[in-house]
């Protein structure tokens, strides 16, 4: 009993070991993604990780190997840590508690190309993690951006309300809390309730939404009839329903990203602007939109670029024996075979990053504006 023990142990010192030594990475300088937005502002440090993940990734399957497949463990508890380990360096998208299944896995692996190899070798190490994190920091400064908007042109509107003698001011804060007490009746979780409020999906049910009370600028005669023209236009669009807030999801970055980034925020400007004319003087908001858009376009150029960038050399994929054991050796032995294209694919996946991320700062400038 005390011999397992001690296997055990060492076993787990080596891990930790290992682990706190490749804990800040080994390969590249890092990046910083600038997390603006949300409810979390915050700065993010990503580094080009594909190495460190690799050595971990072969160096914990070594020590396995050494204390728990060859070790004098209990049966159950060594296929328990087997089992864990596989799933952890083949990150498929569900736990696979079966060991004839993960050999199944690996064998269908195995009989792919060599470039889909690359493919399923860069998503287990989640290659494009930079990317998808420069769009959510983007995606976020969008929301705040038009939440922004909306607020502002609030405040704007209660000053002219009451500057012509109409009585339509709007509590904006009591609004957003009644906004929030009727999500929570229709169960629903949002990023942003005042949008999804006032652009629900076409999906949503809730018969509440977008009554056209709350958050709502109203014409009125004693208001500039160019006041009234953009407001009429602005209720035409928030009606229509052309746009729907969908929120932010790490599976569909892009589509999230290009969706809210079309939201027609030159209506929300354009009544600021109505009712105050030194508001938004340059096009800087136009400019920027325009670039985001560009850079959009351009990760798709990116990502086509990055399909291109291929293996060179013929990935060997014989398996030497029929245990799990046998099948994993192989997997990680096609780390040092595709290692060159994966450097080569996270360092262009970095630089989309860091396009992406310097429009993100321009955007969250507009706030000071």
């Amino acid at each position: 009993m005390m011999r397992r023990a001690t296997e055990s142990n060492r076993y787990i010192q080596e891990l930790n070991a290992i682990n706190k030594t490749f804990q800040g990475g080994a390969s590249s300088t890092p990046t910083t993604i600038h997390m603006y937005g949300g409810s979390e502002g915050k700065n993010l440090v990503i580094e080009g990780n594909v190495l460190a993940s690799i050595k971990k990734n072969v160096y914990d399957w070594e020590a396995l190997k050494k204390y728990v497949v060859s070790g004098d463990l209990p049966k159950e508890t060594k296929n328990k840590i087997i089992v864990d380990s596989i799933n952890d360096i083949l990150n498929p998208p569900k736990y696979i508690n079966s060991t004839g299944k993960l050999i199944m896995l690996i064998e269908q692996l195995l009989k792919l190309s060599d470039d889909e190899i690359v493919v399923v070798i860069e998503n287990s190490l989640n290659i494009q993690f930079p990317y998808e994190m420069a769009m959510q920091s983007m995606f976020y400064v969008w929301k705040d951006l038009i939440e922004y908007l909306l607020h502002v042109a609030t405040i704007k509107y209660n000053t002219l309300c009451r500057t012509h003698g109409v009585d339509q001011i709007i509590d904006y804060d009591d609004n957003i809390r009644q906004i929030h007490a009727t999500l929570d009746k229709c169960n629903i979780e949002s990023t942003s309730p005042l949008l999804f409020y006032l652009f629900p999906p076409k999906s949503a049910k809730c018969v509440e939404l977008n009554d056209g009370e709350l958050v709502h600028f109203k014409p009125n005669d004693k208001l500039p009839k160019r006041v009234n023209r953009v407001i009429e236009r602005l209720n035409t669009y928030i009606k229509s329903r052309e746009f729907e807030y969908l929120g932010f999801c790490p599976l569909e970055p892009k589509r999230r990203l290009m969706a809210i980034i079309n939201f027609r925020v030159e209506f929300v400007v354009g009544l600021i602007r109505a009712m105050d004319d030194t508001f938004f003087t340059s096009n800087k908001v136009f400019d920027v939109m325009g670039s985001v858009r560009d850079a959009v376009i351009a990760v798709a150029k990116h990502k086509e670029i990055c399909k291109k960038i291929m293996n060179k050399a013929c990935i060997a994929r014989d398996v030497h024996g029929e245990k799990l054991q046998d099948y994993v050796d192989t997997f990680v032995g096609l780390y040092k075979q595709t290692l060159p294209v994966l450097l080569e694919k996270e360092k262009k996946w970095i630089e989309i990053a860091k396009e992406i991320e310097t429009i993100t700062t321009a955007t969250s400038r507009l706030f000071t504006i």
